[in-house]
């Protein structure tokens, strides 16, 4: 068993023609004629729109009256705001010197009066009570005997 084994994979080759492609060749018919060197502009037509189609209108039917709505409520006139705000302002200011007054009541009494004393008289923040005392400084109803530092003490002026 001597067989020869044809390890050969490729499929053997077949002996036909083959015809060589070649491109094809185009040639000009006639030489193109040279483009114009201005160009001729085209006349402009109007253009008027189509006339819509005209339909026969159907035959009106009843609407019912559609009722009228009220009219809007009228702006708020800006005289009509400053009014409000002059007049919260004013119980704003009212109750101001009312709190500056009792400070000066209590300053009477006492004889003097420091910042944690109107602190707690009249239940406000440590700044609200310095601005009350300043304020009642500048104006001239208290006079600072200690104005710096912890121990600051005002007495009611005479």
């Amino acid at each position: 068993m001597t067989e020869e084994l044809n390890t050969n994979i490729t499929p053997p080759a077949v002996d036909a023609p083959v015809a060589p492609v070649e491109a094809p060749i185009e040639i000009p018919a006639a030489p193109s004629p040279a483009p114009p060197t201005e160009p001729t502009p085209e006349p402009i037509t109007p253009v008027k729109p189509a006339p819509a189609p005209v339909s026969p209108a159907p035959a009106p039917t009843p609407t019912p009256p559609v009722p009228t709505p009220p009219p809007a409520p009228a702006p708020v006139a800006d005289n009509t705001i400053q009014r409000l705000l002059a007049k919260a302002k004013e119980k704003i200011q009212f109750r101001k010197q009312a709190k500056l007054e009792k400070i000066m009541v209590f300053a009477k009494a006492q004889g003097s009066v420091t910042n944690d004393q109107a602190q707690k008289l009249l239940r406000v923040s440590d700044a609200t009570a310095t601005r009350y005392l300043a304020q009642l400084v500048k104006t001239g109803r208290l006079r600072p005997v200690k104005a710096v530092g912890r121990g600051a003490r005002y007495t009611p002026a005479q």
